[in-house]
């Protein structure tokens, strides 16, 4: 698969997991089926998110992001540095 002319595409909107972590056990949720990653282990910093979500930002004219999870509201270092993503 190429992807060839992709580079400038726009996007108006983007989901973004920003963590697996969750302080539930819903049933319906796929966080905890299966082979789906749970650990934390392996997110990225709080910079190095930032840094590529503002990189995919400005590359492909993102208007919205939605902040998903795991539960993202256990990612207070994430959520308090949003503004430096500039809509």
């Amino acid at each position: 698969m190429t992807t060839a002319g992709h580079e400038s595409r726009q996007y108006p909107a983007a989901m973004v997991n920003i963590t697996n972590k969750c302080n539930l056990c819903c049933k319906h949720c796929f966080v905890f089926q299966g082979s789906n990653p749970t650990s934390t282990q392996n997110e990225l910093s709080t910079e190095q998110l930032l840094e590529r979500l503002s990189f995919l930002q400005k590359k492909h004219s993102i208007q919205t992001m939605l902040w998903m999870g795991g539960e993202p509201l256990l990612r207070p270092d994430v959520l308090e540095h949003r503004d430096q993503i500039i809509f």
